[in-house]
């Protein structure tokens, strides 16, 4: 089963996905115009895509989010990414932080040393494995 069920192919995952930044605003029909709707917005839809590439526990469901992820714009995402994630996005849960930086590391590695550096201070074991696995 493909998981496919719009008019346009689209599987729910992606339809729930759209409703989410349609509600929000975005004009836009694809994540390459992120830089182009002003950085509130823009951050707000990233704030979606990364829960989606982050928060589940379906593989499908993050496969979709980081695909809808390297969509945006390289060098936009790369100055937005970690003030996103610092307003909105739950890194000190082990699991959406290792979820981000997996993401972070296909499409903006260059931003991994600022998020490994927002749960430096961590004292939870979780987190301390998931900097030790990309720290050493």
């Amino acid at each position: 089963m493909s998981g496919k069920s719009g008019a346009c192919g689209m599987t729910w995952r992606e339809e729930r996905l759209w409703a989410e930044v349609r509600a929000l605003g975005y004009p836009y029909d694809d994540f390459t115009a992120l830089d182009q709707c002003g950085d509130a917005l823009g951050e707000r839809v990233l704030l979606a895509v990364l829960e989606w590439a982050c928060y589940g526990q379906n593989v499908q469901g993050i496969e979709m989010g980081r695909g809808k992820l390297a969509e945006a714009p390289r060098a936009w995402l790369a100055a937005h990414i970690v003030s996103t994630v610092r307003r909105g996005f739950e890194y000190g849960d082990d699991w959406n932080f290792r979820r981000l930086l997996e993401a972070a590391e296909r499409t903006v590695p260059e931003a991994l040393g600022e998020l490994l550096a927002l749960n430096k201070g961590s004292g939870a074991p979780d987190i301390l494995d998931v900097l030790g696995d990309y720290l050493g």
